[in-house]
């Protein structure tokens, strides 16, 4: 029998990649109060569970420490378990835990010829083993954003499955929505879908002017309106409406992701995810999700003019979300056509830029998303995922330079 031993942590994502790599038969699992205290057994074999492997009922141990700082304390529970299984094959993972935990570990096992893997935050792609300071294993396991979410206790579910079907084929009028979302015309005329009736209920239009030709085209391809001159006449369901009234950026953006996602190096890429973090609590609607580096990325899309968000406090939702699931490895995107955000020579007003910094949230402005639709299936695709990796911030940069100046909030 293989044994795979794991100091658990407020951190889940290293322990769920060591043990997919491993794929051990029996867990034993290292609990400290504070851990006990957060469920993070539950939420771990949760996670696993999530991810194609069960160890509920007997495939697990749990050894509760009271003392999370105690060597001895860490040691005696250890030799407890592994005298009565000390003809397994056993594996130490020494990623997780406290440094007592882990030194605890690592004294007792060094003498016992097992193999202490440790997998480095800098580099999710492959584990070590430290006693013979080599490369033990790749990983391939891709932990999806359902796996990610559960080792921090939250469920995440799919808001509307259709909602990615809907996005696929509205795909084209959403790029000629920004395209053209400077356009008067069209801007006001999306304005009147942002109402909560019409997108609880939709909306019926009557004899009500279109002049621009090439969105009546998509209007009654699409939504099956009738026209007449430059009049529309029809029927709305709440799904067109909403996606009328903003959630066109986000099938843009969501789409182009999805499309590129094996060059771009993104996976389990989603539109209209929810997240609950109890039953009885109102879920967070987060617009797009998907994962990087075994990282969560989050982007929030917000169109029109943003009148009554003139101080962009929409960073702030943003950011609250990130720190409400407590996860290190999460990485915020603020996608947004409005003019709160830029000063007067189009660049981000200097106070936003900070806040983004400090955040470590990376900002998509009316132009980038704009020259991400100019040049999609214009430009080969190696030079458009150049540019998406360059927008979205996931090109790597050895150092960013701050002035030292005072930051303003």
């Amino acid at each position: 029998m293989k044994i795979l031993l794991c100091l658990l942590s407020d951190q889940h994502v290293p322990n769920l990649l060591v043990v997919h790599s491993v794929k051990p038969d029996r867990l034993v699992l290292i609990e400290t109060k504070g851990m006990n205290i957060k469920k993070a057994v539950d939420n771990f074999l949760n996670a696993l569970k999530l991810g194609g492997l069960d160890y509920s009922n007997d495939k697990h141990e749990i050894l509760k420490v009271e003392k999370e700082n105690s060597m001895n304390e860490i040691q005696d529970k250890i030799k407890e378990c592994y005298e009565k299984r000390a003809s397994n094959e056993w594996i130490i993972n020494l990623t997780g835990g406290t440094k007592p935990m882990v030194l605890g570990a690592f004294n007792f096992f060094k003498d016992k010829n097992v193999k202490m893997l440790y997998l480095a935050a800098a580099n999710q792609k492959e584990i070590l083993n430290l006693l013979e300071d080599k490369k033990e294993m790749e990983i391939t396991h891709k932990t999806s954003v359902s796996e990610f979410l559960a080792g921090y206790g939250f469920e995440a579910k799919v808001g509307d499955t259709a909602w990615e079907k809907r996005g696929k084929k509205w795909f084209d009028f959403s790029k000629y929505i920004v395209l053209h979302c400077e356009d008067k015309e069209i801007i006001d005329y999306l304005a009147k879908f942002s109402n909560e009736k019409a997108q609880e209920k939709g909306m019926q239009l009557k004899n009500e002017p279109l002049h621009d030709i090439k969105f009546s085209e998509y209007m009654r391809n699409l939504f099956g309106i009738e026209m007449k001159g430059n009049m529309v006449t029809g029927n709305l369901d709440k799904h067109m409406c909403k996606f009328l009234a903003g959630r066109w950026l986000e099938v843009f953006l969501y789409n182009i992701l999805n499309k590129y996602k094996e060059k771009l190096g993104i996976w389990d890429v989603h539109i209209e995810l929810s997240i609950f973090a109890n039953k009885n609590k109102l879920p967070n609607e987060l617009d797009i999700t998907f994962m990087k580096d075994q990282m969560l990325y989050l982007v929030e899309c917000k169109t029109g003019g943003q009148l009554h968000d003139k101080e962009v406090n929409a960073l702030y939702k943003t950011e609250a979300i990130k720190k409400q699931f407590g996860a290190l490895k999460v990485k915020s995107i603020f996608a947004t056509t409005s003019d709160n955000i830029i000063d007067d020579k189009k660049n981000i007003k200097e106070h936003i830029q900070n806040r983004a910094r400090i955040y470590d949230c990376t900002i998509l402005t009316r132009a980038d998303i704009k020259e991400l639709a100019e040049k999609l299936d214009k430009v080969k695709d190696e030079e458009f995922v150049d540019l998406i990796n360059k927008k979205f911030g996931f090109e790597k940069k050895d150092f960013v330079k701050i002035e030292s100046k005072p930051i303003q909030i």
